[in-house]
């Protein structure tokens, strides 16, 4: 708690950093808390809150009722009891301050976990505009989860979805932005990330990153401005495009998005999003590459996008309620 309330130090944070990567449940644990203090930080927004009476008020109303009350005290116990009122009046009133300004922003500390730490948009069409406290500006789109990380040395999020970066620049500390695939580094650039579980895009407007594996063997490549980088959990990052096709707010706005990628690898991605089994039967069909976008989220769901990347890639589809296969034409 005092890790995510901003009140840590460096030992307790290291501390904490180690214990969560121990186990995978350690971290399920933590990131559940950190759930659990995002909502009820917005329950807090919601929730109108009356302006404190001033300071001298609750003074006049506390010598009132202590005049009333205790009138056979000595006159020096009496100024020291409206004194310890006093006292705790403005105490009251400086902590109320504090939750509302606390709870009801959407600045949040990038140096420590705080209770906006967590913050979950899902929306259909908006983006949810983000402030740190380094100057760094986020975009989170819709259907998207981002997390402010405490750590020390690096700017940290973890990102589930899509998200704008307009990067503010500190040589001393890199920013970081880890998904389930991989992670980017940059210290100083314009970027949008769409990630799954599985897999993330990476397209550079400004400046250069580093998109980097995680797990398995290590590697990474540099995305210098205007180029397009993909990575998947079980492969290693690669530059799809040297030009970035659409502008960042198309980038963030798309509801799916497959750029320059196989069959196989949007059979996977289907079937991940929409719980829908899909099999490739022809290797061949399999390791044709798919340029798809998606504005709005299909109506018809895996039927539509299998319909639609069947139809770009010259493949049979056949689909029912709980099967999907992608074949040849002539089969």
């Amino acid at each position: 708690m005092r890790a995510l309330t901003g009140r840590a130090n460096d030992a307790e944070l290291a501390a904490l950093e180690a214990w969560e990567a121990a186990a995978p449940e350690n971290a399920r644990h933590l990131h559940e808390l950190q759930r659990m203090l995002a909502s009820i930080s917005t329950w807090y927004r919601g929730t109108p809150v009356s302006p404190p009476p001033a300071v001298d008020t609750l003074i006049r109303r506390a010598q009132l009722r202590q005049a009333q009350s205790e009138r056979g005290m000595t006159r020096g116990r009496g100024r020291r009891a409206v004194q310890w009122l006093a006292g705790v009046a403005a105490v009251l009133l400086i902590g109320a301050n504090a939750v509302v300004l606390h709870l009801g922003t959407r600045r949040i500390r990038s140096t420590d976990a705080a209770l906006l730490a967590a913050v979950q948009f899902t929306s259909g069409d908006s983006r949810l505009p983000i402030a740190l406290n380094d100057g760094t500006r986020i975009r989170l789109g819709p259907h998207s989860q981002l997390r402010v990380d405490s750590a020390r040395g690096v700017r940290r999020v973890w990102l589930d979805g899509r998200a704008d970066f307009l990067v503010a620049a500190d040589r001393h500390r890199p920013f970081v932005v880890r998904t389930g695939a991989g992670e980017v580094r940059d210290l100083d650039t314009h970027f949008v990330v769409r990630a799954t579980q599985r897999e993330m895009h990476v397209a550079v407007f400004q400046g250069t990153v580093i998109l980097a594996r995680t797990t398995g063997p290590q590697a990474d490549i540099a995305l210098a401005a205007g180029e397009l980088g993909w990575l998947a959990q079980d492969g290693s990052p690669r530059v799809l495009d040297r030009r970035v096709p659409h502008s960042s707010d198309e980038w963030l706005a798309a509801a799916l998005v497959f750029e320059g990628e196989t069959v196989a690898q949007v059979a996977q991605e289907v079937q991940a999003q929409y719980h829908v089994a899909v099999r490739v039967l022809d290797p061949v069909v399999g390791r044709r590459t798919v340029t798809a976008w998606f504005s709005r989220e299909p109506a018809g769901g895996a039927h539509d996008v299998l319909v639609a990347v069947c139809r770009a890639v010259g493949a049979r589809c056949v689909i029912t309620d709980s099967l999907a296969t992608i074949s040849s034409q002539l089969q």
